[in-house]
């Protein structure tokens, strides 16, 4: 085999293993995709698509194998597919630009999210999601909304209607305008449950019914199932095989086509029902019948509560005014449960006249409990016990849910009344609306919940003292972080005491005294300091207190707020010794100043040179000064300072040789030591190494063990100066600080020597801690 060949089956199977990968990231993918080609009719409109390629999840979310769509047209795979779908994929085609589709697929009953993109020509790549499962919870959720604002909206008009025939007109005309349907209609059965009667009803582009009816007319299986209370819905009744040619005609003639029956069932026989009903065929949905089942019963309890009110009012009207003067709810209860006369105020708890252990159909409404938090059966309400000869005072708390949905308190308290053989008669009843001061009940507690919370939210300890014993009463968690003791301890035995106790010695009066003041009404805010018992730290504290008053403006408790203001004091601290360093700085270094000033000054220079050495002494002390400032308290790099000040003396780096191990000097050494290097480097600018092009300057250093301790030894030496005659003999600053200043600052040595070749020094010190010559001891640290 050729070199050649086997480069190019080595490139082909790799080639191979590339779409092997490929092919196996393509079939994994948990999105369905497709690549699908636009098939347009002989005007270029595009009216299908061809399945170019499909994934695996394509084959999971379609139903259609791959390799059966491959090749294959939609309308072939997918009759009767919305042509929105090729519509869109035209669009991405046209316009390259990629698109989010969400459509459904009706023939497979699902919604999908798409992603489509364009692929060149009349080709688009598609991912798909299926997201029927959202798009349904969506739908259920919106009508789940519909459905609750619709009835809501029905029960505000039922409400104030006690006139049946209104109520019944009222609750079809809602539900046909919410249902769009062709009539709503309500029917009454007679006894026999052959015939119904036609009442309220709504009807739109259809006649309305009305009159007396016969069940069997449309059909024996409506009347079994209505006898049976179940809902009969039809689509079409003339696709229907249970409905007859004769039925038909009876359908035909009211003009219906599709329709839902739901029957009223009151103690196990139908006595009424609604129907829906529609002109043309129509699928019924769930929801449509559930909203519609839902609305019947309410219908029925509207009619019968206004049947009930229409009696009620009828024995109101006896003797009335006289229980209205009562400010609560009363009324005398006969030994069946029904209200004798009652004022409005009980009537609006029992709108059925009826007390709640007596009325199955209302009962459901009242809700009590015993000593236990048990559920109390209706036989045990307050209204059965006294119809029982008990005596239930000063009453029984009952929740009472109206029939808008509201719930009340109350109080029922009832006392039985007797004849004169001791027989129980009846019963008085007293209900008391008690919602508001439960309200007020709740609300309290809901505002400690909130004070609790925010309590242990707070970084600062909040808490309440009794004004008669200073016992604390609410005591935050942040207290156990700041004081280092558990709220139990500090709670125990007299704990005004024991607060005390924490303070400082000196801090305890002014604490108390801040106390005495906040129980005479004054807002106090003081400062002080604990000990904690736990580290035996102290710590600032900043107590802000103020009284607590009732709404009469008594003073009833007091409360504070106590913060933790160590770090601040701290700071305060730290800062005024700042400021007094600065202070001791500034003096320091004007003397220094003075000092460079006045030994500038030899009385041999001219007023430009004097000024040029005076300008560089003082650059040379202010990069000293940065150098230190960089890291407070730090030292200084010897190479980095050395360099610092050739770089600005020499014309170019190369004319220095800098060669020594890493050391750092003291603050102190730093900026003797650089005022050395400075006149030394000076002097090699104006007559040494960095005045003549060959010149150079080699400095070297090393630290050396001596006495005891490290010592730096630092070698200057200049090179290519061959006339040294020409440098000043006169003994100026740069000699004076390196062979004086060295021995008195730093306790070291330094020569300065004019040798043929150049200038030598050699300055030696003991390198050891030492603050600026810019601070002094005057400030405390």
């Amino acid at each position: 085999m050729s070199a050649t060949q086997a480069k190019l089956e080595n490139r082909l199977a790799r080639a191979e293993a590339e779409r092997d990968r490929y092919r196996g990231l393509f079939d994994s993918l948990g999105q369905g995709y497709c690549e699908l080609e636009l098939i347009r009719d002989a005007s270029g409109r595009a009216v299908d698509q061809r399945y170019i390629e499909l994934n695996p999840a394509f084959e999971r979310f379609f139903g259609v194998p791959a390799a059966q769509a491959r090749g294959r047209t939609a309308s072939e795979i997918f009759p009767g597919l919305e042509g929105l779908w090729t519509e869109a994929f035209d669009r991405v085609a046209r316009t390259g630009q990629a698109e989010r589709l969400e459509y459904p697929v009706a023939s497979l009953n699902r919604w999908f999210e798409v992603f489509a993109y364009p692929a060149g020509g009349d080709r688009a790549y598609a991912l798909y999601e299926d997201v029927t499962v959202r798009k349904r919870t969506e739908l259920a959720l919106r009508e789940s909304e519909e459905r609750q604002t619709f009835l809501l909206r029905l029960a505000d008009t039922l409400r104030p209607l006690s006139d049946s025939s209104r109520i019944k007109a009222e609750a079809m005309r809602a539900l046909g305008e919410h249902l769009h349907l062709s009539r709503a209609q309500y029917y009454e059965a007679d006894d026999s449950g052959e015939y119904f009667e036609a009442g309220g009803g709504y009807a739109d582009g259809v006649p309305a019914s009305a009159g007396r009816g016969l069940m069997n007319q449309f059909g024996p299986h409506v009347k079994e199932a209505f006898n049976l209370g179940k809902t009969v819905a039809v689509a079409d009744v003339a696709r229907d095989p249970r409905v007859s040619a004769a039925e038909l005609e009876a359908y035909d003639a009211i003009g219906l086509r599709a329709f839902v029956g739901i029957p009223l069932v009151k103690d196990g026989r139908w006595v009424g029902a609604i129907g829906l009903h529609h002109c043309a065929a129509h699928e019924w949905t769930k929801t449509e019948i559930a909203l519609a089942e839902e609305v019947a019963e309410r219908t029925w309890d509207a009619v019968e509560r206004g049947r009930t009110e229409q009696a009620l009012r009828e024995s109101e009207a006896r003797l009335a005014a006289a229980f209205e003067s009562v400010p609560a709810g009363v009324a005398v209860i006969g030994l069946d449960g029904k209200v004798v006369i009652g004022n409005s105020d009980y009537l609006r708890f029992l709108p059925s006249g009826i007390i709640p252990s007596r009325d199955p159909a209302h009962k459901g409404l009242w809700q009590a409990w015993d000593a236990q938090g048990r559920p109390l059966a209706p036989q045990d309400f307050p209204g059965a016990r006294a119809l029982r000869g008990e005596r239930v005072v000063p009453g029984q708390e009952m929740v009472y849910r109206g029939e808008d949905g509201r719930e009340r308190w109350t109080n029922v308290a009832t006392t039985p009344t007797r004849d004169a053989a001791g027989n129980v008669t009846g019963c008085v009843s007293v209900i008391s609306d008690i919602t508001e001061s439960k309200a007020a009940e709740a609300a309290l507690r809901e505002s400690e919940e909130r004070l609790r919370r925010f309590g242990e939210a707070s970084q600062d300890v909040l808490w309440i003292r009794s004004i008669d014993t200073l016992q604390w009463t609410y005591l935050t968690p942040a207290f156990e972080r700041i004081y280092g003791i558990t709220r139990e301890e500090a709670l125990t035995g007299d704990n005004y005491r024991n607060w005390v106790g924490l303070i400082e010695p000196e801090d305890r009066a002014q604490a108390d005294d801040a106390i005495r003041k906040v129980l005479a009404g004054e807002h106090v805010t003081f400062d002080y300091r604990i000990r904690r018992p736990s580290d035996g730290e102290v710590r600032w504290l900043r107590n802000t207190d103020f009284p607590i008053r009732d709404a009469a403006g008594r003073i009833v408790l007091i409360g504070g707020i106590g913060q933790d203001i160590t770090r601040a004091r701290e700071a305060e601290e730290r800062q005024n010794i700042l400021l007094a360093e600065l202070q001791h700085r500034v003096r320091n270094i004007l003397a220094v100043l003075r000092s460079i000033v006045s030994r500038s000054d030899d009385g041999e220079r001219s007023t430009s040179d004097y000024v040029q050495h005076l300008q560089g002494r003082i650059s040379a002390l202010a990069r000293t000064q940065a150098l230190l400032t960089r890291s407070a308290g730090a030292g200084v790099d010897l190479e980095e300072m050395i360099r610092d000040e050739l770089v600005v003396q020499a014309a170019q780096q190369s004319q220095f040789t800098l060669k020594g191990p890493a050391i750092e000097l003291s603050p102190k050494a730093a900026e003797v030591l650089t005022l050395a290097v400075h006149e030394l480097a000076t002097n090699a600018t104006k007559y040494g190494a960095f005045s003549r092009a060959d010149g150079h300057l080699m400095v070297r250093w090393r630290g050396e063990a001596r006495e005891g301790g490290n010592w730096l030894v630092l070698h200057w030496k200049e090179h290519g100066v061959p006339i040294v005659d020409a440098v000043p003999r006169r003994r100026g600053f740069g000699a004076e600080l390196i062979s004086r200043r060295i021995p008195y600052d730093l306790s070291g040595t330094g020569s300065f020597d004019l040798k043929p070749g150049g200038l030598e020094s050699l300055i030696e010190f003991p390198l050891r801690p030492g603050d600026s010559i810019l601070q002094t001891s005057g400030v405390s640290r």
